[in-house]
């Protein structure tokens, strides 16, 4: 455990200075993990570079491969694939009860809106 605290306190450090929201980015995959409509909004608006975390890009890659594969999508599914294709642990496995921390994908529009705009930011800022 003390290895993930480590990592989030690295990823809290890395978007200081730097146009990201880790809160919006996470409220997007987990929306995806809930909702096959909110997955589908989010794989047609994003990319997985506009992440600006590396787990979260590793995530919604796994998330538009199953997509893309026609397999069902939830927290259980993504985790196999990540351990299939031996990325869990770029990701780490109990990160996936912080992502469903958003229970709802009621404002994934929005949150998707938030996510891009920072990912303009760090292209204009290059």
């Amino acid at each position: 455990m003390a290895g993930e605290e480590r990592r989030q306190a690295v990823e809290a450090e890395a978007g200081k200075n730097v146009p990201c929201s880790h809160e919006a980015e996470k409220a997007v995959l987990g929306a995806m993990l809930i909702d096959a409509l909110a997955a589908q909004t989010a794989l047609s608006k994003l990319a997985a570079e506009s992440f600006y975390f590396a787990r979260h890009q590793v995530i919604y890659s796994a998330i538009k491969a199953l997509v893309g594969g026609r397999k069902p999508v939830d927290s259980v599914t993504v985790q196999d694939y990540l351990k299939t294709t031996a990325q869990l642990g770029d990701v780490g496995a109990d990160y996936f009860v912080e992502l469903m921390m958003y229970p709802t994908a009621a404002n994934v529009e929005a949150h998707i809106e938030i996510v891009r705009g920072k990912q303009l930011l760090r292209e204009i800022g290059r």
